[in-house]
């Protein structure tokens, strides 16, 4: 139950981001797409409504989507665009007035408060509010800085000992690519299958999935299945080998 869950707010974030790649991806393995937060109510319309993302709405429209889904605040996905595009599409002509619901939300999920790091640049047009980094589940729009030193110390003391117990750090880069640099990512230890772990490989390396050949443990260990990604240590290496014709 846990995991199915986890799936769906994995889905609610790549339609805010507007990853539809990966979004195609969990539908296509039977992830709910009308599954609802269960604080607020809003599902992947609404975020892929809200958010901008054309292409997304029209894709999960097409899989069956349940348009008139309300949030908790009685608001449906049109009602929370600003898009006149996707407002005709879900049938509530070309009005322009945008519902601010999600600057009052009961609560505020991962992929909102922190914005994301691309490695690669990936598509120009997307906007920069969409560009948010994935965690696990918890959106502030600001960070803050204004408060103390002591204070900040024992926050993050506090923070970094519960994330140690729910995340793994583990570190990635492409193999035999320009940039020999690895970069830092956190995984939900609650979600460490392999198909979670090349989804995040793809997220966060600017890569497509369907261009992965294998994962490579460093420095000679192939992750093929999801014991072998439960296995993997705080901060271990890991190299995406692309197939050759990759672009």
């Amino acid at each position: 139950m846990e995991a199915k869950m986890n799936l769906e707010e994995r889905l609610r974030e790549l339609c805010c981001i507007g990853d539809e790649i990966n979004v195609k991806a969990l539908v296509q393995r039977g992830v709910n797409i009308n599954a609802a937060n269960a604080m607020n109510g809003w599902t992947p319309l609404h975020w892929a409504a809200k958010r901008g993302h054309l292409s997304i709405v029209k894709y999960l429209i097409q899989e069956g989507v349940d348009s008139a889904a309300l949030t908790h605040k009685g608001e449906t996905a049109a009602k929370l665009s600003s898009d006149g595009g996707i407002k005709k599409l879900l049938g509530e002509g070309d009005g322009t007035e945008s519902s601010q619901a999600s600057e009052s939300l009961p609560i505020v999920p991962n992929y909102l408060r922190n914005p994301e790091f691309f490695y690669a640049e990936k598509d120009n047009s997307r906007n920069e509010d969409s560009r948010f980094r994935q965690q696990g589940i918890t959106i502030s729009n600001t960070w803050n800085h204004e408060s103390s030193t002591d204070a900040n110390a024992s926050g993050n003391s506090n923070c970094c000992a519960e994330n140690s117990e729910k995340e793994i750090v583990i570190k990635l880069r492409v193999a035999d690519s320009e940039e020999e640099d690895f970069i830092e990512v956190d995984l939900d230890k609650s979600s460490l299958t392999f198909q979670f772990l090349v989804s995040v490989c793809c997220q966060e390396l600017g890569i497509e999935a369907k261009n992965v050949k294998k994962i490579r443990k460093l420095p000679n260990t192939i992750v093929r299945n999801d014991k072998d990604v439960k296995r993997l240590v705080p901060f271990q290496e890991l190299e995406v080998v692309m197939e050759e014709n990759a672009s």
